[in-house]
């Protein structure tokens, strides 16, 4: 995939967690009744994307599906008072990073990305714009991870 094609998708899937925070901030009496669907609908989409790496994959990347699927059991489990899904926005952009050589796969992870940081910034906005930046900083890992991976593969390797 060209590196220029690859950088567009990777900002534009993160822009979903922009576009959540900016969403629901016009409707604000909707984030509190929402927060439980949103909560359901972002582990469901957490679980698609495991599945869907899992399925194309195949053999080549069991270690890593795991390694999301544990990550996500013991945020889900072990560490409940956690809102904020760092490691786990981060572990996204190494899923879109392995799915940068597969056409499809790359789209749908792109695609889930997206959906699930328009969920994501839904359910993590703060009031004050400074508290929303700070959220936003925090989240760059995917793009650190993602973006830089591919740099340094594209121009080492």
């Amino acid at each position: 995939m060209n590196f220029l094609n690859y950088l567009l998708v990777a900002l534009i899937s993160f822009l979903g967690l922009i576009a959540g925070i900016i969403i629901i901030s016009m409707a604000k009496e909707e984030q509190r009744p929402g927060r439980k669907y949103f909560m359901v609908t972002k582990d469901i989409i957490l679980l698609l994307i495991i599945f869907f790496l899992g399925y194309y994959l195949k053999l080549i990347s069991i270690i890593f599906v795991l390694l999301i699927l544990a990550v996500y059991l013991l945020k889900k489990y072990k560490f409940r008072k956690l809102k904020e899904d760092y490691l786990v926005y981060s572990i996204l952009g190494l899923a879109l990073f392995i799915s940068k050589d597969m056409d499809n796969l790359f789209l749908i992870i792109a695609s889930l990305t997206f959906i699930y940081g328009l969920i994501y910034g839904a359910v993590i906005r703060r009031k004050s714009i400074k508290d929303n930046l700070i959220l936003m900083l925090k989240n760059v890992g995917y793009l650190v991870v993602s973006i830089g991976l591919t740099t340094i593969f594209h121009y080492l390797f």
